[in-house]
């Protein structure tokens, strides 16, 4: 039987980490949530298993989403990131965000664009990627 594939989930917005945790899980992830940037570096640091993707809300209090996928790079070699918000582009670049270049949805996005977005990051043999664990 393959691997589950495991998403980090990291959205300071309760009731939005509540519906992609129940959404991408339904698809068949493994779906490791945090409700901010602290939380999920601790979660990343004591994870013993492969994390494939960090999906997460760029504006957050304390740390971006940016900042937070920079940190968690540094310990999980080829860790993809997908980055989600609401804001604009002139926001977004000024936390290190060019939604043009980088793998981008923009909030609100429907059920349907979520799982379309994470499977196709992850459909490019997700499996070749399994040295991410911890160094």
């Amino acid at each position: 039987m393959p691997e589950r594939l495991t998403i980090l989930l990291v959205d300071d917005e309760y009731a939005i980490l509540r519906l992609c945790v129940s959404v991408l899980e339904n698809v068949g992830y493994r779906v490791l949530s945090a409700s901010s940037p602290f939380e999920a570096i601790q979660i990343a640091e004591t994870y013993n298993g492969h994390i494939h993707l960090l999906l997460t809300d760029v504006r957050m209090p304390y740390m971006n989403g940016k900042q937070l996928s920079d940190k968690l790079s540094s310990h999980r070699q080829n860790l993809r990131t997908l980055f989600m918000s609401g804001y604009s582009a002139e926001i977004l670049s000024a936390d290190g965000i060019n939604a043009d270049v980088c793998n981008f949805i923009h909030k609100p996005f429907s059920l349907k664009a979520l799982v379309g977005t994470v499977e196709i990051l992850l459909k490019n043999n997700p499996h070749e990627y399994q040295s991410d664990t911890l160094r």
